[in-house]
């Protein structure tokens, strides 16, 4: 068998065959480096708590949240407005603002659309102006 090939050819083979050997190693690494989080086993300062018990659940995380955006608010006009708004106004306030979701992530976690989010977002904003006189 006879190859005719110039340098630049196999320049460019020998290139492709060591970028691909680099992502191999790169990807052996990084599982490599992934540790296993199982959830049953002991924390390591506590023989008796698990790793699941450390983890928080947020069942009743939309329970309190109107709530803590009136308690953290120390002006008294924007609380006058705060007690204006709807629930759901208010959720979506107070995790735009206090918990700085992005309104995509605020819709997945109130089960709404991120245009009912975006549009009951600005109507509260406008409301809070409009009373502020701002």
């Amino acid at each position: 068998m006879n190859f005719n090939m110039n340098e630049e050819k196999l320049a460019y083979i020998l290139k492709s065959l060591r970028m691909c050997r680099n992502d191999y190693y790169r990807k052996l690494k990084k599982q490599a480096d992934r540790e296993l989080l199982i959830l049953d086993k002991p924390i390591e300062y506590d023989e008796d708590i698990l790793v699941i018990d450390t983890l928080v659940s947020d069942k009743n995380s939309n329970d309190c949240e109107t709530d803590s955006l009136e308690e953290i608010t120390s002006n008294s006009e924007l609380l006058e407005v705060l007690k204006e708004l709807t629930n759901t106004q208010k959720k979506i306030i107070y995790y735009i603002y206090v918990k700085n979701f992005t309104i995509k992530e605020t819709a997945d976690l109130l089960g709404l659309s991120r245009q009912s989010v975006y549009k009951t977002y600005n109507l509260a904003l406008s409301k809070i102006k409009k009373k502020l006189g701002v």
